[in-house]
């Protein structure tokens, strides 16, 4: 069943995922052009498969995290942020995770959808752009 995607004047809205207790902010990059559009059936399925997918992502952002921070206590994700155009091939969506070990960067992965390979890693502004 696919959800129903209603973003704020932000550009965002609160989703659930099965590994946080807590909703996650999905964002809408505010650089790209479909923040102006009606969103596709296509576009929403990419995002579905985004969030139904999470038990793929979210380990893989967690053992990234602690190949930097062995003793991880503590990492939640704070937003979701999609990166790419309606019209685009892939999906590339950044993970912002705050950390009790940084809590002033927190940690910033980007994803692509269709690989999920991780793109790029680094302090949390990485997800944004």
């Amino acid at each position: 069943m696919m959800r129903e995607y209603k973003f704020d004047i932000h550009n965002e809205m609160n989703v659930a995922i099965p590994e946080e207790k807590e909703k996650v902010c999905l964002a809408l990059s505010d650089s790209l052009e479909v923040v102006n559009e009606e969103l596709t059936s296509s576009y929403k399925a990419k995002l579905d498969h985004l969030l139904d997918q999470s038990s793929v992502w979210y380990p893989k952002a967690l053992e990234k995290i602690q190949e930097e921070f062995t003793d991880l206590s503590h990492a939640r994700i704070l937003s979701i942020f999609i990166l790419s155009e309606q019209s685009d091939v892939d999906l590339i969506f950044g993970l912002e995770f705050g950390l009790r070990e940084d809590s002033e960067h927190g940690r910033g992965l980007k994803f692509s959808l269709n690989s999920f390979e991780i793109l790029e890693y680094g302090i949390g502004e990485v997800a944004y752009y």
